[in-house]
């Protein structure tokens, strides 16, 4: 099951390998009990929600459920946003009396960040608001031991995209999971911009928590090499036949950013396909 999927459609995906590698292999430990966090940055264009898409798709092999949560740049998105949206489709999706035996003590908890938890399970109790530290505890516990209890009856890949303009009770809630995922069947992969975290964002602090955390793993992604530019801009939907040339020039153009290296290339074909047939001489020569 694959809730909240990022809609659009897909890019092509070249190179990441090792990446990829090294996320199937932390998928693959969530599911025999083995739970973490992956930290995945890079640069705006660089790969990053692509990469998490890939992921995604090889879940199904593991028996995984993905839950799909994206941060909202604007103003006006209420606390928590990227956990209800990954939460909610898979409470909308599971039986009621699953959602029972799982959520637990922490029904009321819960119900506070996904009121409508309450047309599902109209019989659980009410929890008053309540804005004190220890109210923030119960929730957070809460909702991390439903997830712990959901992911022993099916695996869970939850990927939180652009963290970097998550909110900052989100980010507490993932860093208070970075305490707990261990021993779970739980992997939470959080996608952010790196070049955009300076020393007072609210990210900042997060990532210096989380990264004390043994359960915890940063990846980065760089530019793709000039091979792989190759491969990627000789796609049907790219630019055609390519040559060495060609790759090295867009390569040192885009330093192997793969959007950058795509909006190149559309630019030059929709103004003057000239350009880029000059381009590839340049590049021949």
């Amino acid at each position: 099951m694959s809730v909240n999927p990022v809609s659009g459609s897909r890019t092509s995906f070249v190179g990441r390998r090792r990446e990829l590698a090294a996320l199937t292999d932390r998928l693959h430990r969530a599911a025999i009990g083995d739970g973490s966090i992956v930290l995945l940055a890079g640069e705006p264009g660089i790969g990053k929600t692509r990469t998490a898409e890939e992921l995604a798709a090889v879940a199904p092999a593991f028996g995984a459920a993905v839950l799909w949560g994206r941060c909202w740049e604007s103003e006006g998105a209420p606390a928590f946003w990227p956990w209800i949206e990954a939460l909610r489709g898979f409470l909308r999706a599971s039986p009621p009396e699953q959602l029972a035996a799982d959520l637990g003590d922490g029904a009321a908890e819960v119900a506070r960040l996904l009121p409508e938890l309450r047309d599902r399970l109209p019989t659980i109790g009410l929890a008053a608001p309540d804005d004190r530290p220890e109210a923030r505890f119960r929730l957070f516990d809460a909702v991390t031991a439903f997830l712990r209890s959901a992911s022993r009856r099916q695996p869970l890949l939850i990927v939180l995209d652009d963290l970097h303009w998550a909110d900052g009770p989100s980010l507490a809630l993932v860093q208070f999971l970075g305490r707990e995922v261990v021993e779970s069947h739980l992997l939470l992969l959080g996608t952010y911009r790196d070049g955009e975290v300076y020393d007072d964002h609210p990210l900042a602090d997060s990532l210096a928590a989380l990264q004390r955390q043994p359960a915890v793993a940063r990846l980065s992604l760089a530019g793709l090499s000039a091979p792989e530019v190759a491969i990627l801009i000789g796609m049907p939907a790219a630019s055609g036949p390519c040559t060495p040339g060609l790759a090295r020039a867009l390569h040192d153009q885009t330093e192997g950013n793969p959007f950058f290296v795509q909006q190149v290339l559309r630019h030059l074909r929709e103004s003057d396909e000239r350009a880029l047939g000059d381009l590839r001489l340049d590049a021949a020569g």
